[in-house]
């Protein structure tokens, strides 16, 4: 149910703000440290795609979602966007990384060239 909230509040998130404030707000959300919170990369890999299915949302949102919920777990997760030139076109993709294991957006190639990460340390 956790990441479900995290994916309503996420999507919105990303259709009324910049990603610069979306990335501060995110990176300000305090570091869980009680068991409560706890939850590993896996764990919530498998929180956002089951959530995914009640509530339907693109790389980006699954990613703030991810990256919320590990930080309030007490984690350190990278959320990096990247493009890619499909012919003509830009193509973008978010995903979330975490202690070495992709936790969102597992679909990245190689022809996705990383153009922000963001990664916050503790305060």
């Amino acid at each position: 149910m956790r990441a479900l909230g995290w994916l309503i509040a996420a999507t919105t998130a990303v259709r009324v703000l910049s990603y610069g404030t979306l990335t501060h707000t995110i990176g300000r959300i305090a570091i869980g440290r009680t068991s409560r919170t706890a939850i590993t990369p896996d764990q919530c890999a498998t929180a956002i795609r089951r959530a995914a299915r009640l509530w339907p949302a693109a790389c980006l949102p699954r990613a703030v979602a991810g990256y919320c919920l590990l930080r309030r777990g007490g984690l350190q997760p990278t959320l990096t966007l990247g493009v890619a030139k499909t012919g003509e076109r830009l193509a973008a993709h978010a995903w979330l990384e975490c202690e070495g294991m992709m936790v969102t957006g597992a679909d990245v190639d190689a022809r996705y060239t990383p153009i922000a990460a963001e990664a916050r340390r503790p305060s």
